[in-house]
């Protein structure tokens, strides 16, 4: 059970490496706009709450989502972990301003690990956390 954490976690945290001289998160591309990121790390356990917003276009948006392999949450859709951490929570007075409906958004859940991203106003708002 302990490995397998250590293993998720590590999945989790990939999402959140940036290019060196860029710090460009590494699963947008290069012409994109990043307009917010915040992270946020418990230090010692693997949980962590990483929100990405950019400019995309959505060609390249689609291209992301196929990447970082995210299906389309229907109301349908199961879940092996509490449904409530699929959530989007704007921030107010920041530029983390997702619609809170969960329409069009597309998720990767495994564990206690969340991926999710969707696509607004001509940016894509991204999601990675571990709880």
């Amino acid at each position: 059970m302990f490995v397998a954490l250590l293993v998720v976690g590590a999945s989790c945290q990939k999402v959140r490496k940036v290019e060196k001289e860029t710090n460009q998160p590494y699963f947008l591309p290069d012409a994109a706009e990043v307009l917010y990121v915040s992270n946020w790390e418990d230090g010692f356990l693997p949980d962590h709450i990483y929100n990405v917003r950019a400019k995309v276009t959505k060609i390249e948006f689609d291209e992301i989502v196929r990447e970082q392999e995210l299906t389309l949450h229907t109301p349908e859709s199961k879940y092996t972990d509490n449904l409530a951490w699929l959530s989007w929570r704007p921030e107010e007075g920041t530029a983390w301003d997702p619609t809170t409906g969960l329409e069009s958004t597309f998720v990767r859940q495994k564990g206690d690990c969340w991926t999710f991203s969707k696509y607004e106003r001509g940016c894509i708002y991204y999601t990675s956390l571990n709880h």
